[in-house]
């Protein structure tokens, strides 16, 4: 049952001092280092204990006890502390960086679909259906030849698109139209500064050089629409339609090359060697002067008996 503590009250005197509880025992002996106000509380406390006294009741020395209990509780935590080694402060580590998720693939459904749905980038317009079909068929060109399952790599460095196109196709109109079709998709799915800079300039190259021969190509039928009233009011000079059925019959001729056309009945190559002439024996026309002679030589045509009818006359 009870617990018996031999206590020292002074130099002289050792009594045993019997507790009910290990509590009880706890706070007893943490008494030490007494003032004097606390030695009288801590007198009162023992000879209450001495005398069997029960300080259940005695609120004072209650709130007394408590006080210490918490002190020693305290200070035995204190003293656990300081016998624990300190442990070494780890560093703080730095939160794993999520990593990004991988790009969607794009496929040539993407593409074909980004056309359909294709809005100017100059007029904030929507594509008229012969842009969409356009621009898909283009890239259908692309698509047959690479055959990639996701563009998003060849679409970030375009090198060999465009080399492609560029091999592939002859007509700047065709190139400028290949071209316009990626720069489409790359600004819509693959934005880089670089790479729609480098294809906007080759573009603008193809388009002036289209506008250069669209130029040359009106001037170039301003000069046959002048040569061919220049035919016709020598056709009327001659008063006879066997040019005018000439030119109808042989397209290949041009009307500068009937002009002193010479009609001859032999074929002396000294002597006509230098002529546009009809050789009614041979029935052939010789065209020895005419704009692509070094390229393809002397035109040599066969006349029908109709046209040498005509012109045997004129020997």
């Amino acid at each position: 049952g009870n617990i018996l503590i031999s206590y020292k009250c002074d130099e002289f005197e050792i009594i045993d001092v019997e507790f009910k509880t290990h509590e009880e025992v706890t706070i007893f002996m943490s008494w030490c280092n007494l003032t004097k106000q606390q030695y009288a509380m801590e007198q009162n406390i023992i000879k209450k204990f001495i005398s069997g006294q029960s300080i259940k009741e005695d609120n004072i020395i209650l709130a007394e006890l408590s006080d210490r209990a918490e002190a020693y509780e305290n200070e035995q935590l204190q003293l656990q502390l300081q016998q624990e080694p300190e442990q070494e402060q780890q560093p703080e580590q730095e939160p794993k960086q999520s990593e990004p998720e991988p790009l969607k693939p794009i496929t040539i459904d993407d593409i074909n679909e980004t056309f359909k749905n294709g809005v100017s980038y100059s007029t904030s317009k929507p594509f008229a259906k012969g842009t969409i079909k356009n621009y898909i068929n283009a890239f259908k060109n692309i698509h047959n030849h690479f055959k990639l399952n996701d563009y998003r790599e060849v679409l970030n460095d375009p090198k060999s698109i465009i080399e492609y196109i560029y091999e592939k196709f002859e007509s700047d109109s065709t190139k400028k139209l290949h071209l316009s079709s990626l720069l489409y998709i790359i600004k819509t799915l693959c934005p880089n500064d670089s790479n729609e800079i480098k294809i906007n300039h080759l573009t603008k190259v193809l388009h002036d050089n289209l506008t250069t021969k669209r130029s040359n190509d009106m001037d170039n039928n301003k000069q046959d629409i002048g040569k061919a009233y220049a035919l016709m009011a020598f056709m009327e000079q001659k008063n006879d339609d066997v040019f005018a059925r000439m030119v109808l019959n042989y397209g290949v001729l041009r009307p500068d090359e009937l002009y002193n056309l010479r009609v001859v009945d032999n074929d002396n190559d000294e002597e006509n060697d230098e002529e546009n002439y009809i050789n009614i024996t041979t029935k052939m026309m010789i065209i020895n002067k005419h704009k692509t002679l070094r390229q393809y030589g002397a035109k040599k045509i066969k006349m029908d008996d109709e046209i040498i009818d005509m012109v045997k006359d004129k020997v």
